[in-house]
């Protein structure tokens, strides 16, 4: 799955934040709450999930749980952001040599036969946008960052993302981070710490920028 969902902080923070790899069961809870406190109301979510009953909440953080487990389960990396201590924030990546391991390919159908069709239908029509937007190959895709409200403008996001960048670095042929964002103000945000607009497309009238740092 490529295309995503970013919400960014803004301020550098005083305190120090730490970066590291999700590596624990125990570690998800905490991931999936901090995305659905921070993305319940996002404009994707909410077009997502309008169909699927229950809480908007729920739904995200099952879905980020599932996403996690299968990604963990693959050895894909799973960044988290802590500071004093306690994880703030997190982001999921799509790496260019590192798929999902077949045992576990299938999370996002299992899902989907839940969550409902117009889910899984919005879903396809977000991506194949975002897909159809060209991009220096390969590069590291920022799928989902999320930080806690309470920790929003303190620097975790930028802490996460220039971890990301060195990750990037180390990567053989790597050209750099892609991302998207359907929020015209996070455009400006990113564009300070050195991305830029590559493409602009739509779903369901919904725009989505698709932007790019190079290493």
């Amino acid at each position: 799955m490529c295309g995503g969902f970013v919400l960014l902080t803004g301020k550098v923070a005083d305190v120090p934040i730490k970066v590291r790899e999700l590596l624990e069961e125990s570690d998800i809870a905490s991931m999936a709450s901090i995305v659905a406190e921070a993305f319940v109301d996002y404009p994707v979510m909410i077009r997502a999930f309008a169909h699927s009953g229950g809480d908007r909440a729920d739904w995200i953080r099952r879905m980020v749980s599932d996403s996690a487990r299968a990604r963990l389960q693959s050895g894909i990396p799973i960044w988290l952001a802590e500071r004093d201590g306690t994880i703030a924030g997190g982001a999921f990546l799509v790496y260019p040599d590192r798929p999902l391991s077949k045992d576990v390919s299938d999370w996002w159908e299992r899902f989907i036969a839940d969550a409902g069709s117009a889910t899984g239908e919005f879903f396809e029509r977000f991506v194949s946008a975002a897909e159809a937007v060209e991009l220096p190959q390969p590069n590291l895709y920022l799928t989902m960052i999320g930080v806690k409200p309470a920790y929003q403008g303190q620097g975790v996001g930028r802490a996460i993302i220039d971890h990301i960048a060195l990750e990037a670095a180390q990567l053989a042929g790597c050209k750099g981070i892609a991302l998207d964002t359907e929020i015209e103000s996070n455009v400006g945000l990113y564009e300070r710490i050195g991305f830029r607009v590559i493409g602009q497309t739509s779903v369901d009238e919904l725009p989505i920028w698709v932007m790019f740092r190079e290493i």
